[in-house]
């Protein structure tokens, strides 16, 4: 079950609102936050332009200071993804969005709710707001997301594609 409240790490939104994609932030979820962390570097780092105006644009994006976790510094992440898995271990009603392999393994040995891009994108599918997870996957590919053929194969087997 997809949770109305989530909290979003740098390269879903980067690859998904360079790719066309960004309406998917509309329709899936009621509340977006996003860690200070995160959005210092989405509107500091210059390949991000279009990001950095839509975050600032999209309504429905709240920004959020996090205390890190010591349970999640443990695990030597990134700052962003260090932001949003400790805000999920200290508010279990928020699913996590992140895309790296290391983030996501954290997130499931603290037993926190977390998402992928692929992942939303398949929900986004059986919603209709897209028609193929396929194209969407190689639109983001194209984009910058770093993601093998054969995730992509998965994932769109996944999707029953």
């Amino acid at each position: 079950m997809l949770k109305n409240k989530v909290i979003i790490n740098s390269s879903p939104l980067i690859v998904t609102v360079n790719s066309g994609l960004s309406f998917i932030w509309e329709n899936l979820f009621e509340e977006i936050l996003i860690p200070d962390a995160v959005f210092g570097e989405l509107t500091q780092v210059s390949h991000s332009d279009t990001v950095s105006k839509w975050i600032k644009d999209f309504k429905k994006i709240k920004r959020v200071s996090v205390n890190p976790s010591s349970e999640i510094l443990e695990w030597n992440l990134g700052k962003g993804e260090t932001a949003v898995l400790s805000y999920c271990y200290q508010n279990n009603e928020y699913t996590a969005i992140v895309d790296d392999l290391s983030a996501k393994k954290c997130a499931i040995s603290f037993n926190l709710s977390v998402l992928s891009t692929g992942s939303l994108l398949i929900v986004s599918k059986e919603l209709g707001l897209i028609k193929s997870v396929k194209e969407s996957l190689l639109k983001l590919k194209s984009n910058g997301m770093w993601i093998s053929e054969s995730v992509i194969e998965l994932l769109s087997k996944n999707a029953g594609e």
